[in-house]
């Protein structure tokens, strides 16, 4: 099975995914870092850093 890729251009939100850490103000926030933390940690997805440039969509709702 194919583990799904996530492109990110925020260099910030790959280390605080990966390595944990930072402070989360929010619970909803807290969350969704946990979840995709674990999601990384079980190899369910993969998160990948590419240049703003290179992104071909902005958060899957139109093209650029």
């Amino acid at each position: 099975m194919k583990v799904p890729t996530v492109y990110q251009d925020n260099t910030s939100l790959i280390s605080l995914v990966t390595l944990g850490g930072g402070k989360v103000r929010t619970k909803h926030l807290r969350t969704r870092m946990y979840l995709t933390m674990e999601a990384l940690q079980e190899k369910k997805l993969c998160v990948k850093y590419i240049h703003t440039s290179e992104i071909s969509a902005d958060g899957l709702t139109k093209v650029l």
